[in-house]
């Protein structure tokens, strides 16, 4: 409860082997997987549920500007999590 509060959980469940909480904040969340949790004087590293990502749609993109080089360029951002799909006209 010092990390985040116990009043900024929204439900705690377990789910396979694991204990997922949900909480009211996403900010919260970032803290609480940065500094974990401390239970029975033992440290716990926790983990997100999910990655967070943005989806990127690309408009008009010329033939000759091959997959590769878009993805050379989005890499830039930050670390693409799937593979460039083109979406068929029609």
């Amino acid at each position: 409860g010092n990390v985040v509060g116990h009043e900024n959980i929204v439900s705690a469940s377990r789910m396979n082997s694991a204990i997922v909480v949900f909480l009211n904040d996403v900010e919260k969340v970032r803290k609480l997987t940065q500094n974990g949790i401390v239970g029975n004087n033992e440290m716990i590293l926790v983990s997100p549920l999910s990655s967070p990502a943005k989806k990127v749609m690309l408009c008009n993109v010329p033939p000759f500007i091959s997959d590769e080089a878009i993805g050379k360029e989005l890499s830039r951002y930050g670390r693409m999590v799937s593979p460039i799909k083109k979406i068929p006209l029609g």
